[in-house]
């Protein structure tokens, strides 16, 4: 049973880990985004 609850405990911290990636990736995107926004609004 120890096991089991060690490997759910893993995938948990793999899951946290995954979702503050992507939201970095996502922030990241964003800003690209803004960036690119505000040249095109320039021209």
């Amino acid at each position: 049973m120890n096991n089991v609850k060690e490997k759910l405990d893993g995938l948990e911290k793999i899951e946290k880990e995954e979702r503050e990636e992507l939201k970095s990736l996502l922030r990241q995107v964003v800003q690209d985004e803004n960036k690119s926004g505000d040249k095109r609004n320039i021209q």
